[in-house]
């Protein structure tokens, strides 16, 4: 096994410059005596640099046996703003990219050592953010960084995963909470949760003992902030850092900070675009950082900034807004105006043009910025020490300075003035900035000066949170089912006083059919996030203009003057294309304008009519509608038209739109997307035709259905086997205890065995019987719906109901029978492997299943078991408060993550992991 190589040698690899001395520190306490309860490093020091640091640690330990290593196999890094994700998720992929390609040296050192863990790669990196992200490490054994939201993360920790379908959901919070190492980036702006993780391993007790051993069974969290609580083990800055020429030029370069006093005003748009004009009219050429409270705000400063008369006096400047009501695509080309002008690090150049970047909190922490000027609105203390810290961040502009607009809102009655997120604190905040300022209203807010010495102590009220109980966990456990009016997930990660009740949104040109599952799957990249209630306000009054889909399900929805009063936080919503609602901006109800189906850009052109009108107008279209029912493949009986006449609609319909890109849509990414079509329609189970990309971004993608395989027909004991194979792999390598390993691999081995069902066999196989029982089958994905229903299988029936009946007979004949806890588990892990039985496999209504009987053999026993999906195991929920108690929460779902994930790997098919 090669040595790991030191911190400083891994660390200039990735980086190309040496740590600094606090990054050498942590990472030298890390590996001997592990994390400090805070980071408390100034901004603008490279805290991002624990990530490389965790990675670090985790190689060191990869040789260890199980039992013995204490380094977590994930690394979840949390923070509450999408754009500090994004740049932490940029450079985690950076290090995982080098790591799969290394050859030689440190990094190819570090990815010897991170492939002993068992993983498909040296380290996987996924970003969830936006509430409808599905990915997950590749398995339980794979090194990963995930870069999330706090939503993101609190939620699934509670088995509520939000973006996470109620089959994952467990699995979600297996990896959410085992195994993990949680950093808290900017953790002041997020205390509930930070009170949330202690409390969830307060309640983590089954009476096993951990199912992980080295304290992995529950999540390490660290906070990482320049501004947090003193109460608890900080590690910091000492003298030697202090002394370093970059370190000490960065805290000392003076940043000017003049105050400005208006009048309590509704627009406070005017006078920060007031104070913006006067401070770049004599510096042309210059960057400038304009903060405001609030998306509408920063929409009002920038059509004050493009009136003609202010963009005539600025020479006409680069303007550009950067809000969290953005979607990638359009945020992605706001941040590379963005970083292309204000990159900390990039050259000094003079720009021919003034840039202007208007922003909300988005940009507050965590961005890699070093603009020369600012303009801000008020706010807290917290918000501006991080808003300073994107000021000269290196130190190196020779003219620089600030502007702190003080304009207050009308007071309520004689009250103090509150601002939107921040409350009363700026009236604060003025206070302290008056006795310090001198004759010109100016003020030094260096990071050497900040502080309570000028600022004084954050006088920001987070609110509190409800406490977790026990009941209420177990409430959320029961992910089978969600009970009427139970309570909701956000306020314990999020807090009660100023509860965020949000839902996730994007757009689709194409639309299934009720109850039908939308395709591809929606992704981050897609989705903006937004409150309820302003959803459902935009939303009211579109009765019949569209067609919705909630959490990826297409069903009618009652639209009255609120919106759509069913929709609840935390939901997917998915709108028509053609219904508007954002421009390039971002969110905006006013909007109505079609949006660019960002899907057909990544999996490409869905052959569907509606579809093809919604993209253009039928004034505009390009396309003959018989050509592309034609290119689908299938007429509405099911029957397949002529290759030939599929052939020569596909090619007809590729010319036809070639360089006729819809409206919204970039000729450039048009053109690539048509260049790159595969000529071939494809489609798969629940999916319309399309005409898809060659290449596909994505990571690892399961047939979570497994029964219809991509792979071609497989026999049900070779599927059993390599199941069995791959979660005993993963229940050592994992150091689960080898009493509880061997019940993991049994239950890999039968999960399917339910599938024995004569007329489940005869789904599989259609009309060419196979020598042996079938697992997975290569019938075509028209034909899976009526090869069911010609077999007699109930439509909704769950094989892992017979599975489970038939484990129960073979325990019960068994002689000895197995302790209690592992004749439960066996079972529970086979009934529970697509998420369902908990705490049970609801019945149906199955009018063949009477007089159907299963016989198999188990372990050389001849077991039978009746086949009437009508009759309910009543014995399985209290299995499931059993298995809880015994195991815990979080240990029993890991339990049966194993399981879950070796069928995932076992079943196929699958992306190249990344």
């Amino acid at each position: 096994m090669r040595k790991c190589p030191t911190f400083e040698g891994f660390y200039e690899a990735v980086n190309d410059r040496e740590p600094f001395p606090w990054q050498s520190r942590l990472a030298e306490q890390v590996a001997h005596s592990g994390w400090p309860a805070l980071v408390g490093v100034p901004t603008g020091l490279g805290k991002s640099s624990c990530l490389d640091i965790a990675v670090w640690a985790l190689a060191t330990q990869a040789h260890l046996q199980a039992v013995e290593r204490v380094a977590p196999t994930r690394l979840w890094w949390v923070v509450n703003r999408r754009l500090l994700v994004d740049n932490t998720y940029e450079h985690a992929e950076k290090i995982a990219g080098l790591l799969r390609e290394a050859t030689t040296g440190p990094l190819h050192a570090v990815a010897d050592r991170l492939r002993l863990l068992g993983g498909e790669v040296p380290l996987q990196v996924i970003r969830l953010r936006g509430g409808v992200s599905g990915d997950q490490p590749a398995s339980p054994v794979q090194a990963a960084v995930i870069c999330s939201t706090i939503p993101m993360y609190g939620s699934r920790l509670l088995f509520r995963g939000y973006g996470s379908s109620r089959s994952t959901r467990p699995i979600d919070a297996a990896l959410a909470y085992t195994d993990s190492l949680v950093i808290c980036d900017e953790a002041h702006l997020a205390p509930h949760l930070v009170e949330l993780v202690s409390q969830t391993a307060d309640l983590d007790s089954g009476i096993a003992g951990p199912v992980l051993p080295g304290g992995r069974h529950r999540p390490r969290i660290v906070a990482l902030t320049a501004t947090g609580d003193t109460g608890v083990e900080r590690f910091d800055l000492d003298n030697r850092d202090r002394e370093h020429p970059l370190i000490s030029k960065r805290l000392e370069t003076p940043k000017p900070v003049r105050i400005v006093i208006h009048d309590p005003t509704k627009n406070v748009a005017k006078p920060v675009a007031d104070e913006v004009e006067e401070l770049l009219a004599d510096r042309l050429g210059s960057s400038c950082l304009v903060f405001v409270n609030t998306p509408a705000t920063a929409r009002a400063v920038i059509q004050r900034l493009n009136m003609v008369s202010v963009r005539k006096r600025l020479d006409h400047p680069e303007v550009v807004m950067l809000t969290g009501r953005m979607r990638e695509r359009e945020a992605e080309a706001a941040r590379r105006a963005v970083l292309k002008g204000m990159r900390a690090g990039a050259s000094s150049t003079r720009r021919k043009r003034t840039l202007i970047v208007v922003a909300t909190q988005t940009l507050e922490v965590g961005a890699d910025l070093d603009a020369q000027f600012m303009v801000t609105e008020a706010c807290g203390v917290r918000a501006l020490t991080q808003r300073l810290g994107r000021v000269n961040r290196l130190g190196k502009h020779p003219e620089t300075g600030a502007v702190y607009v003080h304009a207050p809102p009308p007071p309520r009655k004689g009250d103090e003035p509150r601002w939107a997120v921040y409350g009363t604190e700026p009236n604060r905040v003025i206070e302290r900035l008056r006795a310090e300022w001198d004759s010109s209203r100016t003020v030094d807010l260096s990071p050497a000066c900040l502080g309570e010495s000028v600022l004084g102590h954050p006088a920001d009220d987070p609110g509190r949170s409800p406490t977790l109980s026990m009941p209420l966990l177990h409430e959320w456990a029961q992910t089978t089912n969600e009970t009427p009016g139970e309570a909701p997930v956000d306020p314990f990660f999020n807090g009660i006083s100023e509860p965020r009740w949000t839902v996730q949104v994007i757009w689709r040109a194409h639309l299934p059919d009720d109850s039908e599952r939308i395709w591809p799957a929606p992704n981050d990249r897609e989705a903006i996030e937004l409150s309820l209630p302003e959803v459902r306000a935009a939303l009211a009054g579109l009765v019949d203009k569209t067609r919705w889909v909630v959490d990826g399900v297409a069903r009618s929805a009652t639209v009255d003057r609120e919106g759509l009063p069913d929709l609840t936080p935390g939901q997917l919503l998915i709108l028509e294309s053609s219904v508007g609602k954002m421009d390039n901006f971002g969110w905006n109800p006013k909007a109505d304008a079609p949006v660019v189906d960002m899907s057909i850009l990544s999996h490409g052109l869905p052959l569907n009519r509606k579809a093809i009108n919604n993209l253009y107008p039928e004034s505009d279209l390009p396309v003959d509608p018989e050509d592309v029912t034609t290119a689908a493949g299938y007429r509405e009986d099911g029957e397949p038209f002529d290759t030939g006449d599929r052939q020569d609609a596909t090619r007809r319909l590729i010319e036809s739109v070639t360089n006729r890109p819809p409206a919204g849509y970039g000729p450039d990414e048009w053109n690539d997307l048509i260049e790159d079509l595969h000529p071939v329609p494809r489609s798969g189970r629940d999916e319309v035709p399309r005409l898809r990309r060659r290449t596909i971004p994505g990571r690892v993608r399961y047939e979570l259905f497994d029964e219809l395989s991509t792979t071609g027909t497989t026999g049900l004991d070779q599927h059993g086997e390599e199941t069995a194979e791959l979660a005993g792999e993963y229940a050592r390598k994992l150091g689960i205890d080898e009493q509880t390993a061997q019940v993991v691999e049994k239950g890999a081995r039968l999960h399917d065995i339910g599938k024995a069902d004569p007329r489940f066999q005869r789904w599989l196989y259609g009309d060419d019987p196979p020598n042996g029982l079938l697992a997975k089958s290569h019938t075509p994905h028209h034909l899976w719906q009526r090869h069911r229903a010609q077999a007699g299988w109930p439509k909704g029936g769950r094989h892992e109901a017979l599975s489970g009946r038939l484990i129960t007979a073979w325990l019960e004949a068994k002689t000895p029978s197995p302790a209690s806890e592992q004749g439960d588990l066996l079972t529970h892990l086979v009934m529970s492997h697509h998420g369902h039985g908990r705490p049970m496999i609801h019945p149906i209504h199955d009018s063949t299943g009477v007089g159907v009987t299963v016989t198999l053999l188990i372990e050389g026993d001849a077991v039978t078991a009746e086949g009437d999906l009508t009759t309910v195991d009543w014995e399985q929920p209290r299995r499931f408060i059993s298995l809880n108690h015994h195991y815990g929460h979080w240990g029993l779902a890991l339990l049966e993550t194993i399981v879950r994930q070796a069928d995932w790997i076992a079943s196929g098919p699958r992306t190249e992991v990344r």
